[in-house]
Formats: structure tokens, C-alpha cells, sequence
């Protein structure tokens, strides 16, 4: 311990004075104004109580195991379909953005750009499970992985962002991108351009 002028020491003797009389001045106290050392025990029931709650609220702070259903992802109740290629073609894309770093509209080595659009459904029906996949023809280019989206209502659209990662020089050649969805034989192509 022995640092100059035996500061290590003061600082230590603070440190311990000041735990204990936080820990006493924090601590439970019972009816008779004094502090409970002995331990409680907690108890096992199925009842919890929630730290949130106040006596006046009008919802029950307690919950019951009983009153919680578990069950696996993996159950078909919980798993909506996949677009089928049909329902695939009724989705539009539009207002696409390049937003790059410096904004030369280019992306440049080791700039962090986003490609942000909108994906409309043009269709009849709810398609559940829409990934948007994004591809580019230079190597050199990384593009964030695509997001599912659980569900795009009929006649309704979201605004869909990827990031873009330039992880080499990139030629003097434009960059081609590539928006589609569905996967394999089952791929429709919503739009294609240049940068």
C-alpha cells in the first residue's frame, strides 16, 4: 500500500467507510426502525411479483406460471407462408436512394453507404415473409444481409434501408445492382441500376 504521503491508504479507508454507510443507510428496516441482517429466504410459489407495480393500478401485479403459454417456434401456428412467385410479381419497388459518406454519389473504398427503397404490394392478398435481396455485380462491394419482413398488407408499403460496403478499390467501372425476391428458380427481378 504504501504510496506517496500514504494517499493508497486514505483512499482505501474511503472506500470502506463510505461502502458501509451506504450499505447501512440503504438497508431494510423493520417495525422497531432497525435493520434486518438475518437473510430471508425466498419462497418458490408459481406466484411473482413484479417490481412495477403499485397497490392502485388497475392491473394485477402478480402473474401465475399457468397464465404463460410456451411453445416452440417450430409450431405451424406461429409460421406464415412463404410468397409464392405469383404474389412476388405484385410488389413494386420505388423512390430508391443512394446515401453515401461524402455525398459524390459514388461509393468510394471503405465508404459506408445505404440503399434505401420502398416496397409496395400492389396485389390482392397479405404476403408474408418478404426478403428483399440485393446483389451487385462487383465483388468488392458487401451488402448487408437481407431482413425478413413478417408481413406487407395489400395495397400498403414499407421503406426498406440497406447498408454498402466498399472493402476494396472499386475500378472506374459503374456499379450494378440488383433488386429481387424469392430465391432460386423462384427469383422475381423488381428493378436493376447504375451507379
Amino acid at each position: 500500500m504504501g504510496g506517496p504521503r500514504g494517499a493508497d491508504i486514505g483512499t482505501l479507508a474511503g472506500m470502506v467507510i463510505g461502502g458501509t454507510i451506504g450499505a447501512a443507510a440503504t438497508a431494510p428496516r423493520n417495525a422497531n426502525n432497525h435493520t434486518d441482517t438475518a437473510p430471508k429466504k425466498k419462497s418458490r410459489s408459481t406466484e411473482q411479483t413484479t417490481p412495477y407495480a403499485n397497490d392502485g393500478d388497475i392491473y394485477s401485479s402478480h402473474s401465475k406460471a399457468q397464465d404463460i403459454q410456451f411453445d416452440t417456434y417450430h409450431n405451424p401456428r406461429y409460421q406464415s407462408p412463404m410468397a409464392a412467385y405469383n404474389d412476388l410479381t405484385t410488389l413494386e419497388v420505388s423512390n430508391v436512394h443512394f446515401l453515401d459518406e461524402n455525398n459524390n454519389h459514388r461509393l468510394d473504398y471503405n465508404e459506408k453507404a445505404y440503399i434505401m427503397f420502398d416496397i409496395t404490394n400492389r396485389g390482392s392478398k397479405i404476403l408474408y415473409n418478404v426478403a428483399p435481396n440485393i446483389v451487385c455485380n462487383s465483388k468488392r462491394v458487401v451488402i448487408s444481409a437481407p431482413a425478413t419482413v413478417a408481413a406487407v398488407m395489400s395495397g400498403q408499403g414499407i421503406r426498406y434501408k440497406a447498408a454498402v460496403v466498399a472493402v476494396r478499390k472499386i475500378k472506374k467501372q459503374p456499379l450494378t445492382f440488383t433488386l429481387s425476391f424469392g430465391t432460386g428458380t423462384q427469383t422475381v427481378v423488381a428493378k436493376t441500376f447504375d451507379l
